[in-house]
């Protein structure tokens, strides 16, 4: 968005579905984003109007990829083989992405031969292992809840050993208690409403959302919008990946059948004050957990 602002001649700084959206709005047309092919078909009539037209074929000098793990599905990989002067073999490119604990979104087309052939290339690769986000505690519960298999070799920022906040609850009411203790108590500690975030791994019927049925919070929680001033925000952890917040209030897991690096992704992007809550069928396996720490 920074970079985007500054409206720099000759770069394009954004995301692809916005991109896609502004230069082949054709082929948005009968398209429902709740189909679960949503994505594949539309970069398949993307890439039939770039075949079609030539306009955009070998269009970049040189592009530069975050999340680069959400991309690298096969549909994502024609796009940008047509889109790069050169292609991926000879183009010049940048990829970033976490293919360990990220990958939340392409996990089904995710294809490990895809990432294997752009090794193959001339590019250099290399791991970058120093946290730079995350205090020191925080970092080491991302280590250990998170499931990574290759530890930091180095967190930046201190913390002054201020550890996360980790409860269990047995139903929905009673998070909402503890959620609302903890938002009073990081509010007590100096942190202002626009601060927080609550992260779901779902959109509906999650703990934010129960909030705003309370008369007292309708009017500070919101949904995420990046130019929030001055009320606590909630999204899912998917839609909040990239990204970050000085606290980061983790609610409504009842289960990690599927959503470990979902989990990753949510803890991850804590500034400062990290809070978790789960539910107790989670509490057996996550206190051994907390026991080898």
């Amino acid at each position: 968005e920074k970079i985007a602002s500054e409206k720099i001649p000759g770069v394009i700084a954004t995301n692809i579905h916005r991109w896609i959206k502004r230069e082949f709005p054709g082929c948005f047309r009968k398209l429902d984003e709740s189909q679960k092919d949503y994505w594949d078909v539309l970069l398949n009539n993307v890439l039939d109007e770039i075949l079609e037209s030539e306009k955009f074929q070998n269009y970049f000098d040189f592009i530069i990829i975050d999340e680069a793990q959400d991309f690298l599905g096969k549909p994502l990989q024609l796009l940008l083989e047509s889109l790069i002067r050169g292609g991926i073999p000879r183009g010049k490119w940048r990829m970033f992405g976490d293919f360990e604990g990220q990958n939340i979104f392409n996990s089904k087309s995710f294809d490990k031969k895809i990432i294997d052939d752009v090794r193959t290339t001339d590019s250099a690769n290399y791991n970058l292992s120093i946290n730079c986000r995350n205090t020191k505690p925080i970092s080491s519960y991302v280590e250990l809840l998170g499931g990574l298999d290759n530890p930091y070799t180095k967190t930046l920022r201190d913390g002054n050993n201020v550890q996360p906040d980790f409860a269990y609850f047995k139903n929905q009411d009673e998070e909402i208690n503890l959620v609302l203790e903890n938002i009073n108590q990081l509010i007590s500690g100096g942190f202002k409403d626009s601060d927080i975030v609550l992260l779901s791994p779902f959109p509906e019927g999650c703990i934010a959302k129960k909030l705003l049925e309370k008369k007292e919070w309708k009017n500070r929680v919101t949904e995420f919008t990046s130019d929030n001033k001055d009320k606590i925000m909630y999204t899912t952890i998917g839609k909040f990946k990239g990204l970050e917040a000085p606290a980061i209030i983790i609610t409504d897991f009842m289960s990690m059948d599927k959503n470990q690096n979902l989990f990753y992704v949510g803890i991850s992007r804590a500034l400062h004050r990290l809070s978790i809550f789960l539910h107790e069928d989670l509490k057996n396996d996550f206190n051994e957990r907390l026991m080898k720490k």
